[in-house]
């Protein structure tokens, strides 16, 4: 099977891949996708990990390391990405994953290394990372081969809400919903009835709303739910008329997502016109490590959102998919769970893992070979990048990375970890930088020489493209993507 541009696959269950580097990791990803005859997505965070063209070809230190920090544009990027495919014939939605509004790249990024830095929520920032997103957009559309966008409005959700009651409470609704009649309109359609919401894992959930739980939720999401259909409308506009993916990204959220929240945001979604195939809510992953909590209550919390969306028409996607190492998945059996707990009515994400596998590949290398001098580099330089942004007080300057640089150098000390160990905290938390450290005349030396080495070490070649497609399998197997392609009209 071959297309000569991506497809838009709706909502379709799929996996959706993450290609930092695409020259690298493509070529083993499509081997699985190929031999399992999948219909998969391809993605690139819009908000970190890569940027308009603009922005990746600008003078060293115009934009923060953390803006585009693949190095790869959004041009390349899907260019990249639907050419592989199209040599290889296989069906691929390629997508603007991750449209982040109301925070800076650097308070986005914030959210996935614990530094626990919670953005302002003042009108300049929202308006310039709307600004952002619009131009963002503009050139993915250009491409002609964008078809899938998620949007990511977590930094505009007023968590406050949740503790207002009696008077505040009742000023900051009327605030929220200017219009006597809306407010009227919001309490008599979720009050004074239980809603059922029955599962094909044989299960049946109920939701009950109180006149204070609407209020809350109005104030909670308002400025989530205006500044997302501010971009949806942007792109149908883009778009003109050619369908296009959905989805709104919950899962970066501080707190695990409740059922009434997800139910209230997909109808007033739905209520203002706009469509989402997908929608991810925090179901308690953490970034890069494995899950701890029990799976049974994990079965039934993912049950429980599976439901509620599935009766408004949208399918859960679930972020973060990989855990603490490349092959750990998340922990045992926590895919089987996820599975068990949609049905196999799912679509999932993953990104960082074939990066984090090939650090461990370059790291295992033997001393002094070309492989571990890259890799060795690549760490050092980012420990030199980091201890600079300490002592400046840079953007990416917290606590949290002061306590890491400390208990990376103390733990190395005490024999408790290994020098320049891939999976220390520290390593895992902010190696992701490297691929955009610049030297003098402007090169991402150290992407350029991960590329170079990838094309002229084949037994690398072969190791690598082997643990990528490795990797693909698994997930594909686990959640069942087997043969999806035959469920596309």
């Amino acid at each position: 099977m071959s297309i000569e541009t991506p497809r838009y696959i709706g909502s379709l269950p799929h996996p959706a891949f993450g290609i930092r580097i695409p020259d690298i990791v493509l070529p083993g990803i499509l081997r699985s996708l190929k031999e399992h005859r999948v219909a998969a997505g391809f993605m690139l965070s819009f908000g970190r990990e890569t940027a308009p063209k603009y922005v990746v070809d600008a003078a060293p230190g115009l934009y923060h390391i953390t803006t585009g920090h693949t190095g790869t544009s959004i041009t390349e990027y899907i260019e990249k990405a639907s050419s592989y495919a199209v040599r290889e014939g296989v069906v691929v939605e390629v997508e603007a994953d991750h449209l982040i509004l109301g925070a800076t790249t650097a308070e986005a990024v914030s959210r996935i290394i614990g530094a626990g830095r919670i953005s302002e929520r003042r009108s300049d920032i929202v308006e310039a990372s709307i600004k952002y997103n619009l131009s963002e957009v503009d050139e993915a559309v250009e491409t002609s081969r964008i078809n899938a966008f998620t949007v990511d409005a977590c930094s505009l959700i007023d968590f406050s809400a949740n503790d207002l009651s009696g008077y505040e409470l009742d000023q900051r609704f009327e605030e929220s919903i200017p219009e006597s009649g809306d407010r009227i309109r919001l309490i008599e359609e979720y009050t004074g009835r239980s809603l059922a919401f029955p599962w094909i894992d044989g299960r049946c959930y109920h939701i009950k709303f109180t006149v204070d739980d609407v209020k809350k939720l109005a104030v909670k999401y308002i400025d989530s739910l205006k500044a997302t259909w501010r971009i949806y409308s942007y792109i149908d506009e883009r778009m003109e008329g050619k369908p296009f993916g959905f989805e709104i990204a919950f899962d970066e959220t501080p707190t695990i997502t409740p059922a009434k929240d997800l139910y209230y945001y997909l109808m007033e979604w739905r209520r203002m016109g706009a469509h989402a195939e997908f929608i991810a809510p925090n179901i308690g992953f953490e970034k890069r490590m494995d899950y701890r909590g029990n799976l049974d209550e994990l079965r039934s919390r993912v049950s429980m959102l599976a439901a509620v969306a599935y009766s408004l028409g949208t399918t859960l996607s679930i972020h973060s998919t990989s855990g603490f190492t490349p092959t750990s998945m998340k922990g045992a059996r926590v895919y089987e769970t996820l599975r068990l707990a949609t049905g196999g009515r799912i679509k999932t994400k993953i990104s960082g893992i074939y990066y984090e596998l090939l650090l461990e590949i370059l790291y295992s290398s033997p001393p002094g070979s070309r492989r571990r001098r890259i890799y060795e580099e690549l760490f050092d330089t980012v420990v030199n990048y980091l201890e600079d942004e300490v002592k400046s007080k840079g953007p990416l300057y917290s606590d949290e990375l002061v306590a890491k640089l400390d208990d990376y150098k103390r733990s190395v000390k005490e024999g408790r970890i290994r020098e320049r160990d891939p999976l220390s905290t520290l390593a895992k938390s902010y190696l992701f930088i490297a691929l955009n450290i610049r030297d003098e005349r402007g090169r991402r030396y150290i992407r350029d020489a991960i590329i170079e080495l990838y094309e002229e070490d084949a037994e690398l070649r072969r190791i690598y493209d082997l643990g990528v497609a490795s990797i693909t399998d698994s997930i594909i197997e686990k959640f069942g993507f087997q043969d999806n392609v035959k469920l596309l009209s």
